[in-house]
């Protein structure tokens, strides 16, 4: 869903953006922003959403964003971002 953006401030990370109409909040990666002025849209669905992992478990990488991987549990189907450097991948 493509969401307009009020306000935006640059982080380490990506902007901090807020929705026009306040209900959202928070950081967003600033590949996925076109930005326009002190405004932007978001031109790609995006959450924060992290993935517990385990040592040995395997998983598999479905994209890579700014030292990150979404990955997706072969188990359980879970998905979510993991830090590149929490992963080893297998040749």
């Amino acid at each position: 869903m493509v969401k307009n953006i009020m306000e935006m401030k640059t982080g380490k990370n990506g902007i901090y953006c807020f929705t026009v109409d306040n209900r959202l909040e928070g950081w967003v990666p600033e590949q996925i922003i076109k930005k326009q002025g002190k405004h932007g849209v978001i031109v790609e669905d995006y959450t924060a959403k992290e993935l517990d992992v385990e040592i040995g478990e395997q998983l598999i990488k479905c994209k890579e964003l700014n030292g990150w991987y979404w990955m997706k549990k072969i188990e359980t189907l879970e998905e979510g971002w993991v830090p590149i450097e929490n992963v080893v991948e297998l040749k």
